[in-house]
């Protein structure tokens, strides 16, 4: 259980969040996110199960003796490493086109180079992650819904169709890695982002 992932929601969610892992649900349920009542997606039974009813999972997250296993470090899920992978592949192909003013240290040229921000954004968004700030997956969608259309227009307006498919199988992928609930949905999520936004990131690096 220790390296399963999780996805829950509450009674009066329509849109599931994860993939969690226990430690992200124990701090979850430190700051009162996560109670008793919410609901674990229990993929053996393909149901949505209160997690009052998992006699394990409940004793392991609300236990007062609980003490964390990892004294600090942060325990990554699967999904979570998906995300910080995908964000900090679009970060390095939204630096490479500016790698000569980087390496010119001109500050001020750099700042009008907009990709640059948005790629020291991915890298903050990746290392919020990272910590465990799983709050911030909403923001994560965003990012990928404007990614999307950024980069597909780019790429439209450049004729460069498959590079444009790349992107929005890239930015779908990576919505969708903070959305599926079951695992084989989620696994194919992490290959579409990972690849797509491999694509895109590589056809920077290489020209």
């Amino acid at each position: 259980m220790d390296t399963q992932e999780f996805y829950i929601r509450q009674a009066s969610d329509n849109e599931a969040r994860g993939p969690y892992n226990l430690e992200q649900l124990i701090s979850l349920s430190e700051c009162g996110s996560v109670t008793s009542d919410t609901l674990f997606y229990d993929a053996s039974s393909e149901n949505w199960t209160p997690i009052c009813e998992n006699a394990d999972l409940k004793k392991i997250i609300f236990s007062k003796k609980n003490e964390r296993s990892n004294n600090g470090v942060h325990n990554v899920s699967l999904g979570s490493y998906a995300i910080i992978a995908m964000l900090a592949i679009s970060a390095a192909a939204e630096i490479a086109p500016s790698v000569a003013l980087i390496k010119s240290h001109t500050p001020s040229k750099l700042i009008q180079h907009r990709l640059i921000i948005v790629a020291a954004l991915d890298l903050l968004m990746a290392l919020f992650i990272y910590l465990g700030a799983v709050k911030i997956y909403p923001l994560i969608r965003v990012r990928a819904l404007c990614g999307m259309g950024l980069f597909g227009i780019i790429f439209f307006l450049q004729a460069r169709y498959g590079l444009m498919l790349a992107a929005i199988g890239g930015s779908i992928g990576l919505y969708l890695t903070t959305v599926f609930v079951t695992p084989k949905l989620a696994r194919m999520s992490y290959a579409t982002g990972l690849i797509g936004l491999g694509c895109v990131a590589w056809h920077y690096i290489s020209s």
